[in-house]
């Protein structure tokens, strides 16, 4: 039988983080206690926990509480108040928690109190974790919070050699945090010996389960004395999590800390709708409205992160993909560029996301909406942690309705709709800062000379182009500061992509021969030095083919720039087009067998 026990107001400090690859996942006084155990309220002036209770309120050992204050805890965090007296008691516990609500230091904390004894040099603690970045974090916030206690803690995860962890479980140690891949592996091989664990922690447990975990977390829970503590935290609790519970739990209480609202609430939701086929230009409008000082960029395929991160790349944004496909000291290589603030965008999919530690993001942006509820909370629930404050923005098309509201009625959560900013009026902001700083900067009166130079150049017919291209000059040179170039890099990139499809429009106005001819003018020297990669397209002049429509097609399949599309040379029955080499292989993944003009397309390598 599961008890239950309601909370609501949840607070925020831990950080919640997965990853998955090859089967570890590419990564005092107590307080009062209510008699009938039937519910808790947070804030209730009687029958309830205090929220913000102090540590020494609990009753926390002084080694603990240094631990504690090291970690930048000045209070504990309700998820740590509710649990301590009743893990303390043995109770088994299903903890449904919002993302990021200090749910490892809920545990940790018992555990350093009591529960680990220093003085058996055997594990008594295992957490399994979906990912291996997880049990790291995991394992490091346990180091801090236990050290003063002479406990020793182990992360085991794939992805690096066996021997090192052999060699420390050999040793002894007193509390473990893996992925369920390789603690399996050890229990194999016999290396993690299990007869003195007396607690088990399943943290993020409707991850493990939706990443395929089942079987591993049965087989280990089997290799387990069965009179153990059994402890699961999960930020939502699905009808698996349920059943797993059930079934391998001794009637455990169960605390809802945030069912009326799973999402940190320190996340103001937003979203704005599209129908436009051209998503990645749109949500350059939504990123340049909305102005993060660093983001996760979430999309469902991992094409479309290469699509993301190349657009933006273009556009002048420090933006990067993330996917299973890196190695782990690529993706190590990466997050640290994010954490040193060389990347201002990490453009990732879910599967690739777990695991991902980073602090203080500013957003979190679904350029692609999840199909599964649960799956947006993870996302959002990664920045607004520790009491910040953070933003969460979807981009919505009419596909993606369904899944939406199914949220908003599932979860509770009502994003605010915003309209989608105009180019026009993008323009208009990016002059209008620009201007402010030019203003803020330049204070001092100039000499004489120069003020005569200035009216000068004011009252003549160039003087006007001459002023600007002095103001451009400054703005993009280096002089002006990081800032200026950010702000105008984008437009830079915009206006690159107007010429093109300017030369385009032209081009098909004069007609296919007139374009090859000014094409070849332009580009010839570049193609030449093998600079271009020269593509065949199925379709020519007697499929009423126009070189401005293939080039928007294109460019809309695979989410690439106008300028990539150096050449396009229509011819009576076929076309070649010369693309830069990067895109190349994206071209033809994304736009061959698609439909144009009636015609099932062809797009590969030209073989002359």
């Amino acid at each position: 039988m599961t008890k239950e026990r309601d909370n609501v107001n949840t607070e925020n400090n831990e950080n919640v983080n997965q990853e998955d690859e090859n089967g570890e996942a590419v990564e005092g006084d107590a307080p009062e206690k209510n008699e009938d155990k039937e519910n808790i309220q947070s804030g209730a002036e009687d029958d309830g926990p205090i929220v913000g209770q102090s540590f020494e309120e609990i009753g926390v050992r002084e080694e603990v509480l240094e631990g504690l204050r090291a970690l930048g805890f000045e209070k504990a965090m309700e998820v740590q108040t509710v649990t301590y007296p009743l893990i303390m008691e043995g109770q088994d516990l299903m903890v449904q928690s919002r993302t990021g609500s200090g749910k490892t230091a809920a545990f940790g904390i018992p555990f350093a109190q009591e529960l680990v004894d220093p003085d058996v040099n055997k594990v008594q603690a295992l957490i399994l974790c979906p990912t291996r970045e997880l049990a790291k974090q995991v394992a490091r916030e346990l180091e801090v919070i236990s050290g003063k206690r002479g406990l020793d803690v182990l992360a085991i995860y794939g992805g690096t050699p066996l021997g090192p962890q052999i060699s420390a479980l050999s040793k002894g140690v007193h509390i473990v945090a893996g992925t369920p891949g390789r603690v399996l592996d050890h229990l194999k091989r016999k290396t993690l010996k299990t007869d003195e664990i007396s607690v088990l922690v399943l943290d993020e447990c409707d991850e493990m389960l939706s990443m395929g975990f089942q079987e591993d977390i049965m087989e280990i829970i089997s290799h387990i004395p069965e009179d153990r503590q059994t402890l699961l935290f999960s930020a939502t609790i699905t009808e698996e999590v349920e059943r797993l519970a059930q079934k391998y739990m001794s009637e455990p209480e169960k605390i809802s800390l945030s069912e009326d609202y799973i999402g940190v609430k320190e996340v103001a939701h937003y979203y704005y709708m599209s129908s436009s086929p051209a998503r990645h230009q749109e949500f350059l409008r939504i990123l340049e409205n909305e102005k993060p000082a660093s983001a996760i960029i979430f999309c469902n395929t991992r094409d479309d992160t290469n699509i993301v991160s190349r657009y933006l790349r273009k556009k002048g944004y420090k933006a990067e993909p993330i996917s299973s496909d890196l190695s782990q000291s690529e993706r190590e290589k990466v997050l640290g560029k994010m954490r040193g603030g060389k990347i201002q965008f990490l453009v990732a999919t879910d599967l690739a996301a777990r695991g991902i530690d980073i602090q203080n993001l500013s957003h979190v942006f679904n350029y692609s909406f999840p199909e599964s509820s649960e799956v947006y909370v993870h996302r959002t629930g990664r920045t607004g942690r520790a009491g910040k404050s953070g933003v969460a923005v979807s981009l919505i098309t009419p596909q993606d309705l369904g899944n939406f509201y199914y949220m908003k009625l599932t979860y509770g959560i009502e994003p605010e709709e915003k309209r989608m900013p105009t180019e026009q009026e993008l323009i208009t902001r990016r002059e209008t800062r620009i201007f402010r700083k030019l203003k803020d900067k330049f204070t001092h009166s100039p000499s004489p000379e120069y003020l005569s130079l200035l009216r000068r150049l004011w009252h003549d017919q160039i003087g006007e182009t001459v002023i600007a291209n002095i103001l451009k000059e400054y703005l993009e040179t280096g002089r002006a500061g990081r800032s200026h170039r950010e702000d105008t890099s984008s437009s830079r990139g915009r206006r690159r992509g107007e010429r093109g499809g300017n030369e385009g429009r032209d081009a098909d106005r004069r007609g296919d021969k007139s374009e090859d001819r000014g094409q070849e003018n332009k580009r010839g020297e570049g193609d030449s030095k093998g600079n271009l990669k020269k593509l065949y397209v199925n379709i020519g002049r007697r499929d009423d083919l126009k070189a401005k429509n293939l080039k928007e097609t294109l460019v809309e399949l695979a989410g690439i720039d106008e300028a990539d599309l150096q050449r396009i040379r229509v011819r009576e029955t076929h076309t070649y087009i010369h693309v830069s080499p990067d895109v190349a292989d994206l071209l033809i993944a994304k736009a061959h067998g698609k439909r144009f003009q009636e015609k099932s397309l062809i797009v590969e390598p030209a073989k002359r």
